[in-house]
């Protein structure tokens, strides 16, 4: 898929399987994740029993018949119609994820909540959101209880267990983190918090790569 959509080369297919190249498989996988969404969303469309499709599949009257322009988004999405849509999605997916409409789908949709579970953490780092990230450990500390991943899923706990107690054990301390210590702002934009560590990492690799190239310059 990626390949035919032109956003992957096929040579470039194998490292983007084993995540050898980490800024270009943050921006890939979300890419894929929604393609595979999309496609459950469709199936979804077509196995709902309780609308009426119009000439296009994938707009279902019981939306048409909803949106008004009198009404927000926001009110929209609070009537009983689209919180039954979205019910019912949800135990579509659970029922994908079972395994009822064949592995490869149990596969796709267990990959996509995957990427679902990266964007949640990286909502809590570029929001400052401590409370958010505490929450997103446990998904993956699941993981790597479930691959085996010992070092990783003991740690982890031990790492998260630290955080929930941060209010009783350093309670300056998590309102610091909570006032803008947990991430890096570097401009004025809200969302483009980043990782203290990745932040340091970066200003370490910039400057060595600046020294690099002032030494060669002297040299020639």
């Amino acid at each position: 898929m990626l390949v035919e959509a032109g956003v992957l080369a096929s040579g470039s297919m194998k490292g983007f399987i084993e995540c050898r190249n980490f800024n270009r498989c943050k921006r890939l996988h979300p890419i894929l994740s929604h393609a595979l969404e999309i496609l459950h969303v469709r199936k979804f469309w077509t196995t709902y029993e309780q609308v009426e499709h119009t000439d296009e599949p994938s707009m279902p009257t019981i939306i048409l018949s909803s949106v008004d322009e009198r009404h927000s988004v926001d009110s929209l999405l609070e009537t009983s119609t689209f919180k039954k849509l979205f019910q019912d999605y949800d135990s579509f997916t659970q029922r994908t994820r079972e395994g009822h409409l064949g592995d490869t789908a149990k596969f796709c949709m267990d990959y996509v909540a995957r990427v679902n579970q990266f964007h949640i953490r990286n909502r809590a780092v570029r929001e400052d959101d401590v409370d958010l990230f505490i929450y997103a450990l446990t998904s993956v500390t699941d993981l790597f209880f479930a691959t085996n991943r010992q070092n990783y899923a003991r740690w982890m706990s031990k790492y998260q267990l630290d955080l929930m107690n941060l209010p009783a054990t350093h309670p300056v301390l998590k309102e610091m983190l909570a006032d803008g210590l947990f991430s890096i702002l570097r401009t004025d934009n809200q969302f483009s918090r980043l990782p203290v560590d990745l932040t340091l990492e970066q200003t370490v690799n910039a400057d060595a790569a600046s020294r690099m190239i002032h030494r060669s310059h002297q040299q020639l």
